[in-house]
């Protein structure tokens, strides 16, 4: 059961926190509404997020950009009172090809993590990071805003 197994990279909790700080925050999986809840309780990371998006709440699951999109309106419904957020501004993180596809057809930027997938599989991300445990997010913020002033 998912429940009593370790389900978190080493370093993700604290890379999930250090952007839980600056960014609103949404899980876009393809798991199960119930097991995603599950998996950030038991880590003590879901109050970080202000929604999720699983399986259950699309048609079409990656490589389909649903589920992103799905996010960003969420996203958008959410923070209404504030300026509205485009694709362009979003950074999703992926360890797989169908997830690093999905992004990409939503028009968001991607770090991609070679956690499960290998480095060349996943070269259609802006960024590629060996574990997300070795990831900086200031030098991906700095990154991702020097592609934007090319």
């Amino acid at each position: 059961m998912i429940a009593h197994r370790e389900v978190l990279y080493p370093g993700a909790e604290n890379f999930v926190r250090r952007c839980a700080e600056r960014f609103p925050l949404i899980l876009v999986t393809g798991t199960l509404h119930a097991e995603a809840e599950v998996i950030l309780q038991r880590a003590n990371l879901r109050s970080l997020f202000v929604d999720i998006i699983a399986a259950e709440d699309t048609a079409r699951g990656k490589p389909a950009p649903d589920g992103f999109l799905t996010a960003l309106g969420r996203l958008g419904f959410i923070l209404r009172p504030h300026p509205s957020i485009v694709a362009a501004e979003c950074l999703v993180i992926e360890d797989t090809a169908a997830g690093v596809e999905a992004a990409r057809r939503a028009g968001m930027k991607v770090l991609a993590l070679c956690q499960t997938t290998p480095e060349r599989d996943l070269n259609a991300a802006d960024i590629i990071r060996p574990t997300i445990g070795e990831t900086d997010l200031d030098d991906i913020l700095r990154r991702l805003a020097s592609m934007d002033t090319r």
